[in-house]
């Protein structure tokens, strides 16, 4: 056979082997590379707007949960995945995070994900406190407002998953709502604890830490507070101390009270007539030769002898030695329809042993002489001057204005006008804090609001 009839031949067999070979390939076979990971081409692809559940990228997995129908899925993560953010602008993986709210691709033969954006629709709130989430009802509240919560709710600390029931009141967090109900809740500042330790002279007074936690001092107290740099305010009848703390995330956090302990003073009650043969009580309590040491701070009197008008008043304990002189009025039995409550009290007089001398003289007409004080349904010495802001309810709690203690509701303060923070406090009871705003306009104001709820329930 001619040489140049073989070479063709050859020629013609290996374009047909060639032929043959690109006949039988399909398009599914066909690889191609994006960012150095092998993809191929032709998947069919799904979408689903998801939280963010877990990210382990050692393994190069992502997991997530439907907002519409809580469906969870566990997908692929690799280099050539593409992350933006809202605007549709790139970002690294760094980015998101464990309950964000983001839109995914991917494909589902090979459960790898094609990209992830994050969700321009949904609303985010940062640096909430105050968070509550109510069980009766499945919602949550914050700052006055209320807000139904998806069955596929996601709450964070970090990477770890919690439940809503988790989240403090003093946690710092961010929500996020998608058409209206809450999904997500990350925790960006949690919350430690504090105790109190030998703070004996102070229990059944107040402790402050910051603006926001106001608890009444227990012997045994452990108060959840915000992380953070605080200082710690605690009080008792006129009487308080100062301490800066930091409070350490998940950490209890022990605080000496000794060093400020609420010191001790002697007063002798030198009351006239010597022979009165008087009972004399102070804060309820019947004390005897007329001598009593208590707590710095203010304390009741009352002084009952048979043919004497009563006396009623009260008197603070400053220093360590104190005379307080008393006269009693005789009796009258005149009717008088006015009421005359008449007291002097001259201070600074010296004895000779050196004590403080107080001398006080009481006379009433028809009547017991009271000092004022802010019991349930008494209005304050300021809020007799001008237009008064009134708390009605709910009744029997404590109330705070602008952080200071007014007294128990129903109570009334002397309005001014500007915004002003109202604090209602019950042992037992979640805190509760309202925003308003008083105007200059020559009114009254009164304020009726929900009953605390309940820690212990």
């Amino acid at each position: 056979m001619d040489k140049r009839k073989i070479q063709y031949g050859i020629v013609v067999l290996m374009l047909a082997f060639v032929f043959v070979g690109c006949g039988q390939k399909k398009k599914n076979d066909v690889k191609v590379y994006e960012n150095t990971e092998e993809v191929t081409a032709d998947h069919e692809e799904a979408s689903m707007t998801a939280i963010i559940t877990s990210m382990d990228m050692e393994n190069n997995q992502m997991h997530f949960v439907s907002v519409l129908d809580g469906t969870d899925i566990t997908l692929q993560y690799h280099g050539g995945v593409r992350v933006t953010d809202t605007k549709g602008a790139d970002i690294g993986i760094d980015n998101v995070a464990c309950g964000n709210v983001v839109d995914i691709v991917y494909y589902m033969d090979t459960e790898k994900l094609v990209s992830i954006a994050k969700n321009a629709k949904v609303k985010t709130y940062t640096q909430i406190k105050k968070f509550l989430y109510r069980q009766d009802d499945h919602t949550a509240v914050y700052n006055g407002n209320r807000f139904p919560v998806s069955d596929y709710a996601q709450v964070f600390d970090g990477d770890q998953a919690l439940s809503l029931v988790d989240v403090n009141k003093e946690d710092e967090v961010t929500l996020s709502l998608w058409n209206g109900n809450l999904v997500s809740v990350i925790i960006t500042k949690g919350h430690g604890y504090v105790r109190l330790l030998n703070q004996g002279t102070y229990v059944g007074g107040f402790v402050e830490i910051g603006k926001d936690v106001i608890v009444p001092v227990t012997a045994d107290m452990l108060v959840a507070v915000g992380e953070g740099d605080y200082t710690l305010r605690i009080s008792k009848n006129g009487y308080s101390g100062e301490k800066s703390i930091r409070v350490t995330k998940d950490r209890e956090l022990n605080v000496d009270i000794s060093d400020i302990a609420i010191p001790s003073g002697t007063v002798t009650f030198a009351v006239t007539p010597e022979d009165a043969n008087e009972v004399i009580k102070v804060d309820g309590e019947v004390i005897a030769n007329r001598t009593y040491t208590g707590l710095y701070g203010d304390h009741e009197l009352s002084i009952t002898a048979d043919g004497y008008d009563s006396f009623r008043g009260s008197f603070k304990i400053t220093e360590t030695m104190k005379t307080l002189r008393v006269t009693l009025q005789q009796e009258t039995t005149e009717e008088t329809t006015e009421d005359t409550t008449e007291a002097t009290t001259q201070e600074g007089q010296t004895t000779a042993s050196g004590q403080t001398t107080t001398q006080t003289t009481a006379t009433t007409q028809g009547s017991q002489t009271t000092t004022a004080t802010t019991q349930s349904g008494q209005t304050t010495e300021s809020a007799e001057q001008g237009n008064k802001i009134t708390i009605k309810k709910p009744e029997g709690v404590g109330v705070y204005f602008d952080g200071d203690y007014v007294g128990i509701a129903p109570v009334s303060i002397r309005k001014t006008a500007g915004t002003h923070t109202i604090t209602l406090y019950k042992a037992g009871y979640l805190i509760k804090s309202y925003t308003i705003q008083a105007e200059d306009n020559g009114k009254d104001d009164e304020y009726s609001y929900a009953d605390l709820i309940s820690v212990l329930d």
